[in-house]
């Protein structure tokens, strides 16, 4: 009976919780447009549409997210903001269930984690569909137990296979990620002989084993590792390690000032006066372990302070401070809990006022802000298309493809942002021109300085540019597509859309 009370009150606690997040996260949706997160959709979209990621989608990460889109993506989202908006929900969803299964298993510091880490996390692009910011949650779960082993609690079978589940999860969901993961897994079970341990180690390799067999491994280690390594070759130094592993004591010289380095600062500083009373009572072990994982997970790391874009790396890193924060005041100083709770809610209360919760925003604006050039690639094709069209975009703007929703000429299915610096894929593209020219194109666009961007010189005569406004857009169409156009559907875009040809 008294368990059922206590999950039925973490449920009601995380209903209203996420209620209040929804409210705030979904008129966001817009927000800053495309990112990382479209990648993950548009190759998703390409997986839906037959396509083998790696052999036939160049994609240069893991392959879980994109799959996960894909299966999201069978939910037949119905315009562009259908299709951000479901999965943001699916985030939001993923957050819920975790968050759940972690106060449920780990209690009260689990439920402050919840409140600090869901509520600020959107200045890291948390509410995002990006990798970093689903692992947090596996990552965190993982990191508890590695917690409760070198503070000699209680660690249940179900914990075992659930750290092999999640272990394999992390390893592909995003590449950065590997080192913490496994630092993790091996710190879990190392040391232990009891035989039921040997079935989730058993679980995890045989998960580990069946996703490399269901993909082409040849590419796949083409895609994922040799050219993310010639990529981001020398930008990885002893210094950035440093600061990685010394993260927190880095943040103290931070001279940024926003709302997130406000509640970050006061988190920062419990968890490193925490973390030295540590020290102070003799568990050097679990010291020495807390930081090596969050060094570990912190291998990217950016400018303290920074916020958006760049940021986003930092979700996980912060996610286990949040956590070993709340594990250490629960564990080691429940006396200063009262105290603890009064500084925390005093930071909040500084923190609301200036965060983005209170923030007045017009959700339409930012749609048509942001998506504005999307919707008008697919409005304009949607008219003039037929099933035999095929549609090729240009280095950028991998989400048209999903609203365009035509079959692509090109040979690996995208042209994304990353490939014009292989000659394997941007002869690919020269080939395509040569032998099957797309008939319609997004690219070349108005004072376009860069060169990886324009249709080649020697096949830019083949087509004509749309125009809005009497001024150029980023789309052209095939001339010999334009003969067999009904004049009736070139009027249709004058006067719907106010698009005319050259």
């Amino acid at each position: 009976m008294i368990k059922i009370s206590k999950t039925l009150s973490i449920l009601f606690f995380l209903l209203v919780a996420y209620f209040i997040l929804y409210k705030i996260y979904m008129p966001r949706v817009s927000a800053f447009g495309c990112f990382d997160d479209c990648f993950n959709i548009a190759a998703g979209y390409f997986i839906n549409e037959g396509k083998t990621l790696y052999s036939d989608i160049f994609f240069n990460h893991q392959m879980l997210m994109p799959h996960i889109s894909a299966f999201i993506q069978q939910i037949n989202p119905t315009n562009v903001y259908d299709l951000i908006l479901k999965h943001r929900q699916f985030v939001l969803f993923f957050g819920f269930i975790f968050n759940f299964m972690l106060i449920l298993r780990f209690g009260l510091p689990m439920v402050f984690f919840a409140i600090i880490y869901e509520f600020s996390k959107f200045y890291l692009f948390g509410d995002r569909f990006l990798a970093e910011g689903l692992i947090v949650y596996p990552l965190v779960y993982l990191s508890v137990i590695v917690f409760y082993k070198f503070s000699k609690k209680k660690i249940l079978p179900i914990d075992y296979f659930l750290a092999s589940v999640f272990t394999w999860f992390v390893i592909f969901m995003r590449e950065p990620y590997i080192p913490v993961a496994l630092f993790l897994f091996v710190l879990i079970f190392y040391g232990n002989r009891e035989r039921i341990k040997i079935y989730p180690i058993f679980v995890f390799f045989l998960l580990f084993a069946t996703t490399l067999l269901l993909i082409p491994l040849r590419e796949y280690f083409q895609n994922v590792f040799v050219y993310n390594s010639i990529m981001f070759k020398g930008q990885l130094e002893i210094l950035d390690l440093l600061r990685s592993f010394f993260y927190p004591f880095y943040i103290i010289l931070s001279s940024e000032r926003n709302a997130l380095m406000l509640l970050l600062s006061s988190i920062n500083l419990l968890f490193i006066l925490h973390a030295i009373n540590l020290i102070r009572l003799k568990k050097y072990k679990l010291f020495f372990v807390i930081f090596l994982i969050l060094g570990l997970a912190n291998i990217r790391s950016t400018e303290a302070g920074k916020i958006f874009y760049a940021a986003f790396h930092l979700l996980p890193w912060y996610g286990l401070l949040v956590s070993f924060t709340f594990l250490l005041i629960c564990s080691y100083a429940k006396k200063y809990f009262a105290p603890t709770l009064l500084f925390l809610a005093l930071a909040f209360v500084l923190y609301v006022p200036r965060s983005f919760l209170v923030e007045k925003i017009s959700p339409h604006e930012e749609f048509i802000t942001n998506y504005g050039k999307i919707l008008e690639a697919g409005n304009v094709i949607s008219v003039l298309k037929n099933e035999n069209d095929t549609y090729f975009a240009d280095g950028f703007d991998e989400l048209t493809h999903w609203q365009v929703d035509l079959p692509s000429p090109y040979k690996y299915s995208w042209y994304t942002s990353f490939m014009p610096r292989f000659e394997n894929y941007s002869n690919a593209r020269l080939t395509m021109f040569e032998e099957n020219p797309p008939v319609f194109y997004y690219g070349s666009c108005p004072k376009e300085k860069n060169l990886e961007r324009l249709i080649p010189k020697q096949y830019k005569s083949q087509y004509k540019n749309f125009t809005s406004e009497r001024k150029p857009t980023c789309l052209y169409v095939r001339k010999d597509k334009i003969k067999s156009i009904p004049k009736i559907r070139i009027e249709k875009l004058k006067q719907d859309f106010n698009i005319d040809l050259q």
